[in-house]
This record gives C-alpha cells, structure tokens and sequence, in this order.
C-alpha cells in the first residue's frame, strides 16, 4: 500500500525526523511518498494524510505519522473527501489550493479594500471592507492560519470561509460561500497571492480573482484504539 503524505513547508524534513533511520518504509504491506506542494494530490491517485504542525481537523501531526500510517495499514481509518479550488485572475489561471488563499497588501501593516460577491454578475458586494488582507479557507485549512485570525472549523463539504486579517472595523465578521466566488480589491494597492502559503503573484485593483471548484481527493484520517 502506497500513502502520500502531503502539508505545508518543509514537509519532508518534517517526516524524515518523524521517521528516524527507517526510511519511509513503516510496515511490510507500508510505505510513504513524500509530496512536498498540497496542490500535487489533485493528480495523484492513491490516499492521503496531511500533516500539519498544528493540530486541526483532518491532519495529523509530524511526529505521529508512523502510528498513522500503521493504524490505515490495520484498517482503521476514515475516509473524508475534500474538493480542491481554482483560482483564477480575469479568467487567466493561477494555481490549484488545497488548504486556503490569502491576499495582503505588498507594504506591511497597510490596509486596503476588498469586496466579496457570489457571482459575476452581482451588481451589489455580499461583502466589502477595509483590512490587512483577507483569507479564503478550504475546510481542510480552517482549522490551520485561517483559524487563528477568526475563520470558523468546516466540515469537508462545507464550502469555502472568507475571513478579513486585521480588518478597520470591529464589526467585520467571516462568511461561508459556496463557489463560484469573486473577490475584488477596491484600492489602487499593490496585494500580493498567497496560495497554500506560496506567493503566487500580484494583483491590484481593477482585476478579478475568481475562485471556482476543482478536483475532489480524499484525506484517511487515522482511528485511534
């Protein structure tokens, strides 16, 4: 049995250090392949953990990936299918994301302007404010930086959580969307795209990042004893 393990960062680092001197092989009927970029499982065929360093919906922990790998070849595990998203910018793509979307402004601590709308053609805004930058998290990254700046935890089949980081107004609060999704920057600033935690790009205003589904994967997630 072949299993992928797929996160953020320096991930085989991370697994090797978990793994000591074994190499990657965990049992006899065992063994890991290393994907160092989360957008790869939407082309790989086989099941998935996702490791993280913080705990959250999902994933499992560096250290902890042995027992993992060794509770699915028992058996006893979980399957959870999540979707992957597109994004897009004036319908040119961009890259796949698994986990979350982020846009900031390029100069630090400057606050700029953006709107949500639920489709193209909306003529009103579901949302638009004033802040940092914004956050778009799959339910796969709700419970990672996402969580940490206000977005709540989703169920796999949830959707996508739209979140404000460190926005003007007090009362700003996140929104649940399905996709499509649009998302717009109101001010002549320079916003750098961070997608699963790789700068991607910039975008500013005028131009329209779209977000819409991709390829479904499926996580195992480990069952205790």
């Amino acid at each position: 049995m072949e299993i992928a393990v797929v996160g953020e960062g320096s991930l085989a680092e991370r697994v090797a250090t978990a793994l000591g001197n074994d190499g990657h092989s965990i049992t006899p009927r065992a063994s890991l392949s290393i994907v160092t970029e989360p957008q790869a499982i939407t082309t790989w065929e086989g099941q998935f953990l996702f490791v993280d360093e913080e705990p959250r919906p999902y994933t499992v922990r560096p250290a902890a990936v042995r027992d993992a790998v060794k509770a699915i070849d028992a058996g006893r595990f979980r399957d959870k299918t999540h979707q992957s998203f597109s994004l897009s910018i004036d319908d040119e793509f961009v890259a796949t994301f698994v986990s979350d979307l982020t846009l900031v402004t390029t100069e630090p601590a400057h606050i700029s302007e953006y709107s949500v709308r639920p489709s193209e053609e909306a003529t009103r805004d579901r949302s638009r404010f004033r802040a940092d930058g914004v956050v778009v998290a799959t339910p796969l990254g709700s419970g990672g930086y996402a969580g940490a700046v206000g977005t709540p935890v989703l169920h796999a089949a949830a959707g996508l959580a739209v979140t404000p980081i460190a926005p003007f107004s007090t009362h700003t609060r996140s929104w649940v969307h399905d996709v499509p999704l649009w998302i717009g920057v109101e001010r002549d600033d320079e916003i750098t795209v961070v997608v699963d935690g790789v700068e991607r790009t910039t975008t500013t205003r005028g131009e329209t990042l779209s977000v819409s589904a991709g390829e479904p994967y499926t996580l195992v997630v480990p069952i205790e004893p």
